[in-house]
């Protein structure tokens, strides 16, 4: 087996062992996939009006505004009134949906755990890869321009 080859079965392994503790919770909640689409989207303040939400999600201002209403009721979100504009309701997580967005998708937090566990010549050794690494998508991203 290749270098290549084993740093792909290792992403695997650490991909599959992080997300099955997301995927027991995603599996207890009582959201839709719509309603986590919405928690993460305010959570991370992409989103933070009805109107926001249905051009980000590409559906309509009925379907956001249910949607929405369900989610208020359950506790994930709140509405505020806008300073400048009383028709507007500004959106924003509640502690119970922050704390959904942040299991979801808290992966530094486990990741942070683990490397602390590392040996300093091991973290070393990491870090030059994963430095090596992000240069290389920098650069493929943005290749220098040639004259």
């Amino acid at each position: 087996m290749d270098l290549i080859d084993s740093l792909h079965e290792s992403r695997a392994a650490i991909s599959q062992a992080l997300v099955s503790d997301r995927l027991d919770v995603l599996l207890t909640l009582d959201l839709s996939i719509q309603q986590i689409r919405i928690v993460v989207l305010v959570a991370s303040g992409h989103a933070t009006t009805g109107r926001e939400l249905a051009t980000a999600l590409g559906i309509t201002a009925s379907t956001v505004s249910s949607s929405v209403d369900r989610m208020v009721e359950a506790g994930f979100l709140a509405r505020d009134d806008s300073a400048r504009d009383r028709r507007v309701k500004h959106l924003r997580v509640t502690e119970e949906g922050m704390a959904v967005h942040d299991h979801l998708l808290g992966l530094k937090e486990d990741a942070d755990e683990f490397l602390a566990e590392l040996d300093i010549e091991d973290l070393e050794a990491l870090e030059r890869g994963t430095s090596a690494l992000r240069r290389a998508v920098e650069l493929h991203r943005h290749p220098p321009i040639s004259e």
